[in-house]
């Protein structure tokens, strides 16, 4: 920090002199005039002094002077009188400070004492400033931040909170939060507030009830700041009750899909590159009898076509009860002779190339592994 920029107005030249002789290490401007005073004012200026005493109302008409061209000034009354109502009248009508002509070395402490709360205004001004750029970057979020105090008292509500609930910054500000936004179940809002108690954090899915009365499911994290009656707890809200209801949705249409599958009448087998069944679909496994450990099992033979091969074949296999040979048919759109000529000779019984009537695949298989067509097959056939 510089120099000290003080101007003072006095018309005495002892007096002129001997204040001049306690600031000698500040940059000290003496004029005599409020014009002289009115010209300087123009700059920036840390401290105007000037004398309260006769007439009085010069004294006070500087300090008009200055308030209206250096607001942030201070302004110290240097009087040749102590009596009280002088003093009295001239902080009422906005001194800084009142020293004595007599006790010129308190004139010192006092500026001492304006540069300390000058300081300490600037500072909570820039820090207001600063928190005020923080509140606004917090509206800019879409997240729900409600921040309340030990009791639940809401003392900040940002917009992200308002489209949420529906609530107003205003409406809110000051309510009770469980009991504006009904948090619940009960019982599940106690076991978060024991918790919170405890651990000082708390995170997960909870309801709540917007202003139109409508349930909300929210995504939230409460930290509770400090254990005593100054405590406070930002709470950060995210509404998931679209994305619980796509999630259930989602699960109830694979359920549907599953059952679909599990009760379709057609047949169907996954097999992977390897040879190694992935999947066999309970119709097709109960009309081929297969038990159920034989899906997902490696086949003891393995079907390999050509590279050159338009197509890799797909093959339905069974093992043949009490039997550890494997007997094959291959599914295929297209075969050509010498790829089923090379299927033949790795051991596969038959093919058949797509389109297929499925009941006549199944009547082959069993025919294969030598099992006659069961007595309540021989019914008029959903195939």
């Amino acid at each position: 920090m510089g120099l000290l920029q003080i101007v003072h107005l006095e018309t005495n030249e002892a007096d002129a002199d001997l204040v001049g002789a306690e600031l000698k290490n500040s940059a000290l401007v003496r004029v005599r005039t409020l014009a002289e005073l009115s010209t300087e004012l123009v700059r920036p200026v840390d401290i105007v002094l000037a004398d309260s005493g006769a007439p009085s109302s010069r004294g006070l008409a500087a300090l008009a002077l200055a308030r209206d061209k250096a607001p942030d000034a201070a302004f110290i009354f240097i009087s040749g009188t102590s009596d009280p109502g002088v003093v009295t009248e001239s902080l009422r009508a906005g001194a800084t400070d009142f020293v004595p002509k007599t006790h010129p070395a308190k004139l010192i402490v006092a500026i001492r004492r304006v540069i300390r709360e000058a300081r300490t205004q600037r500072d909570l001004e820039n820090a207001r400033r600063e928190l005020l750029r923080h509140v606004e970057l917090l509206d800019l979020a879409n997240d729900a931040i409600v921040i309340s105090d030990a009791q639940g008292k809401i003392s900040y509500w940002n917009r992200g909170a308002e489209r949420l609930y529906g609530w107003s910054r205003e409406d809110a500000t000051g309510r009770e939060v469980h009991g504006l936004l009904l948090t619940g179940p009960p019982e599940t809002l106690a076991a978060v507030l024991e918790t919170l108690q405890a651990a000082h954090h708390w995170e997960g899915q909870i309801e709540q009830v917007r202003r139109d009365g409508s349930v909300t499911t929210v995504s939230t994290g409460w930290t509770l700041q400090g254990s005593d009656a100054a405590a406070f707890l930002p709470q950060l809200s995210v509404d998931v009750t679209n994305r619980i209801a796509a999630e259930e949705a989602l699960r109830r249409s694979e359920e549907r899909y599953r059952r679909f599958v599990d009760e379709d009448l057609t047949g169907n087998l996954i097999v992977q590159p390897d040879d190694t069944i992935v999947t066999c679909k309970p119709r097709l496994r109960s009309h081929l009898r297969f038990r159920v450990e034989t899906c997902g099992r490696d086949r003891s033979r393995r079907l390999r076509p050509r590279p050159a091969a338009p197509r890799r074949a797909r093959c339905f296999s069974a093992h043949e009860r009490n039997q550890p040979s494997v007997r094959a048919i291959v599914a295929s759109g297209y075969l050509e002779p010498s790829m089923r000529t090379e299927i033949l000779r790795a051991g596969v019984v038959d093919t058949v190339q797509k389109p297929y009537d499925f009941r006549e695949l199944i009547e082959r298989i069993r025919s294969i592994i030598g099992e006659p067509e069961p007595e309540e097959d021989r019914q008029p056939s959903l195939f």
